[in-house]
């Protein structure tokens, strides 16, 4: 006995422990992400098409969040959705600006910091329902960190890559524009876009658990959330049918104009107009939740239904019209034999009833105006696309791809049927997986998607529960419903990648968790004894430990994946002079190094020839150029003229590397803008470098790298 107690004792001992360090390891995570969050939110302030009166607001939002946080989060869940249109109709110098992020953030980072004065913090690994959510972030989080390495490797040096990823945070983050997927193609922004697709999906991450925190303090701000979400879908909804209306007045001949009209698609939330509707879809069934609960403004709110309805028929996406159909249908044959506290007069029953009949109608006919060859190329589109992403899932099955390098990827998968049907950039055509589900687990892997779908069913099974006996308020299942939906729809399109659906689509889950806790009166969000809770504390734990150690393993796997032939250091951009190198004849492609320059070579390079010419801008200057194979000096050279000189190195036998790094370094250093009259170049310049001739051990001789 005094054994067992013993032992228990030690057991405690270590659970209080491990509570603490979880706890003070949360508390610096917060201020981590409080950090991050804050530096990406003011980026957008620098921006120099950014009106004041945005920044203004942005300030504003965040000054809020400190003091009345619910109130903040409101004007934010109003905005965010809405950032493509704000753009578009009011600063439409700012697009590609994401606006809608830019207020997220503001509340995010001003959120953290209101928490790290809570003198009761919640530990970092807790049951139910925040351990998948921490193990599914952590997981995506880790992921972002894995290819910002790799990134690193194709850009620059560890030291200017940082001060340039810094540079990007603060100043651009809101407002770049990835120039292309491909990190090699440049030294700026190439490459960036997985940085993007990580932050949204943290960011929906934390609106999710805001508002279950939120919700516990303020008990009417679940249904206050509802309303502003589903007042920006009535919004987005009206624009759409104005677009519409203008168009078929400005041809003149509304009655002519009117067929083909409708056979379009109008959107105004997204220019993806498939998951455009699925945010409608997601909406409905709350705005259906809120005139039932509302009496005294249902008209008002049967008003929103009809508007959002209509924003979903002109959105004319196939699979979101098929699941608003089938939802429509299965709604009416749930609720029809239910005997609830809203007592519904035969007559109202009756109307209600021909009202669903007359949608159900208007829903078919828009599948059939969008059926026929499109429907039966755009099922073969969706299954050679399932081929490519099982064919990217079994190649890296556990981890996937890594967050955002699908599109990347997609080249190298697909099928060349399906790079056929890719015609919109004959280079390299490159398109989503148009199911989310695939897109997760092509990227994240299968212990990513495990994780997502994990998340969904812990947030979702007590209100099935709730709704299976009868006892779910009609806002809570119009929630659930809505979910449902758009999770329908990702089956078929992949709406979750774009930040008004993001964001909308995570307010809702949390706005499901926390109707839910209020019904049940549960008042927490993790319920579990404490023995379950030690057990649950310590295998999440042992979880998120092996995710955190698995990031060096998996850069390093996917470091010997690079082509280092591609990836040059310390090199300025390509400039074309007049050759005077008696090989060469008319313009010479050269560019600068700076103090230092690398270049790699595949194993198969025997020799390197490179030619270097010196600007000599005073008659006492000299250049030193010194040359590494593998960090061992083979070559110096002393440059006192402005003659192009060729540096010839071998490569040795002995270095088995799978690519052969070569340094040029280069002494001294100058600046023009301090040497040349009139320049304004303040870029630091050694020596010019022409294109790199390199013979192969089984090549014909010598050929351009």
């Amino acid at each position: 006995m005094a054994s067992e107690l013993s032992q228990f004792g030690r057991w405690s001992e270590f659970q209080r422990s491990l509570d603490s360090g979880c706890s003070h390891l949360g508390a610096l995570g917060r201020f981590s992400l409080a950090i991050i969050s804050i530096l990406a939110a003011q980026s957008i302030l620098w921006g120099p098409d950014v009106p004041l009166i945005l920044k203004l607001g942005l300030i504003a939002v965040a000054g809020l969040t400190l003091v009345h946080p619910a109130e903040s989060f409101l004007i934010v869940a109003g905005i965010a959705p809405l950032g493509r249109i704000l753009s578009i109709y009011f600063w439409p110098e700012m697009f590609p600006a994401r606006i809608g992020e830019a207020f997220v953030l503001a509340f995010l980072a001003a959120w953290q910091f209101r928490n790290l004065h809570v003198g009761k913090q919640s530990p970092l690994v807790l049951t139910d329902l925040r351990t998948p959510v921490w193990l599914f972030g952590i997981t995506v989080g880790v992921s972002v960190a894995v290819h910002l390495s790799i990134l690193q490797i194709w850009k620059d040096y560890p030291w200017p890559f940082i001060k340039q990823f810094f540079g990007m945070l603060t100043t651009q983050y809101l407002t770049l524009s990835i120039p292309d997927l491909r990190p090699w193609i440049d030294d700026g922004l190439s490459g960036y876009g997985f940085i993007i697709a990580g932050a949204l999906i943290l960011e929906g991450i934390a609106l999710f658990l805001a508002i279950i925190a939120l919700s516990r303090e303020q008990p009417k701000f679940p249904r206050h959330l509802a309303i502003v979400i589903v007042g920006g879908a009535v919004v987005a909804s009206a624009l759409s049918l104005i677009n519409f209306s203008t168009a078929a007045v400005s041809t003149g001949n509304i009655s002519e104009a009117l067929p083909e009209l409708l056979n379009q698609r109008w959107s105004v939330i997204l220019n993806k107009v498939n998951s455009s509707g699925s945010y409608f879809i997601l909406l409905l069934p709350i705005a259906i939740g809120l005139a039932v609960t509302e009496s005294a403004r249902r008209v008002v709110w049967i008003g929103a239904c009809i508007l959002i309805g209509v924003g979903l028929w002109l959105s004319g996406g196939r699979a979101v019209m098929l699941t608003g159909l089938v939802l429509l249908i299965i709604t009416e044959l749930w609720f029809a034999p239910i005997r609830t506290r809203f007592r519904i007069a035969p007559w109202a029953q009756a109307i209600a009833l021909l009202l669903c009949l007359g949608i159900a109608a208007i829903f078919v006919y828009r599948l059939q105006t969008s059926a026929g060859y499109a429907m039966t190329s755009s099922v073969r589109f969706r299954l050679l696309f399932a081929e490519t992403s099982a064919q990217m899932v079994s190649s890296r099955p556990w981890f996937g791809l890594g967050i955002g390098q699908y599109l990347l990827a997609s080249t190298s998968f697909s099928s060349p049927e399906l790079l056929n049907l890719l015609h919109r950039d004959e280079i390299a055509p490159r398109e989503n997986p148009h199911n989310n589900f695939l897109l997760i687990i092509s990227e994240l892997g299968v212990i990513g998607l495990g994780m997502f779908l994990w998340l969904l069913v812990k947030s979702q099974r007590a209100t099935w529960s709730l709704i299976r006996h009868r006892r779910g308020p009609p806002l809570l299942i119009g929630a659930f419903i809505g979910v449902l939906a758009c999770l329908v729809t990702c089956i078929a399109g992949h709406p979750l990648i774009y930040e008004a659906i993001a964001f909308t689509f995570w307010m809702t889950l949390g706005l499901v968790v926390s109707l839910q806790k209020q019904e049940t009166e549960s008042g927490g969000i993790a319920i579990a004894d404490g023995n379950g809770q030690s057990k649950s504390s310590l295998l999440t734990t042992l979880a998120i430990t092996l995710l955190i150690v698995s990031l060096p393993v998996r850069a390093q796997q996917e470091q010997e994946r690079i082509d280092f032939s591609r990836i040059t250091y310390g090199f300025h951009d390509w400039e074309t002079q007049l050759s005077n190198i008696h090989e060469v004849e008319g313009d010479y492609r050269l560019r600068w190094t700076s103090e230092r320059a690398t270049l790699h070579f595949r194993p198969a390079v025997r020799a390197v020839r490179i030619p270097v010419r010196a600007l000599i801008v005073r008659p006492d200057w000299s250049f030193r150029i010194t040359t590494k194979i593998d960090g061992s000096i083979v070559d110096r050279l002393i440059l006192d003229n402005n003659d192009w000189n060729f540096i010839v190195v071998q490569v040795p036998n002995a270095s088995r590397l799978k690519y052969t790094r070569l340094d040029l370094e280069v002494e001294p250093v100058w600046i023009p803008k301090m040497e040349v009259p009139e320049s304004e170049d303040e870029r630091k310049l050694g020596v010019q470098v022409g294109e790199v001739e390199v013979f192969e051990a089984r090549g014909h001789g010598w050929m351009l790298r």
